[in-house]
């Protein structure tokens, strides 16, 4: 959902602590629309309205996981179990759509592929 970054970018050169550092990263990001599933994970801070915001971005489907507690508190030793649980769930559905999937045709204008027939 990430532009990526330029082949000659460096991490930003900040003064001050961790916090200004994250701004300063979080700044030069450039969003772009993803058209793949997007699972976001969520605290009891959830807002509704985030999933349009995600909808509009993730253009693949979007789905809301939400974990007990605050933001902060989504790791702590209480909750890690039931983000463990979610987050299994989750990479087991993925995977077996990934399974389930046909193998992609290759275009026969992609000019790195040789005709297995030349005709």
């Amino acid at each position: 959902m990430t532009a990526p970054p330029e082949k000659s970018s460096r991490p930003p050169k900040v003064a001050g602590d961790y916090l200004d550092y994250y701004h300063a990263v979080a700044a030069s990001y450039q969003i772009r629309e993803y058209h793949g599933p997007v699972e976001v994970f969520v605290s009891d801070q959830y807002h509704p309205g985030w999933k349009s915001y995600w909808k509009h971005q993730a253009r693949g489907g979007v789905s809301m996981h939400r974990i007990p507690g605050e933001h902060f508190e989504i790791f702590s030793e209480a909750n890690v179990t039931v983000f463990a649980e979610i987050f299994g769930d989750v990479l087991r559905r993925a995977q077996q759509r990934e399974t389930a999937q046909p193998p992609a045709l290759v275009s026969p204008l992609d000019r790195n592929v040789r005709p297995m027939v030349n005709l």
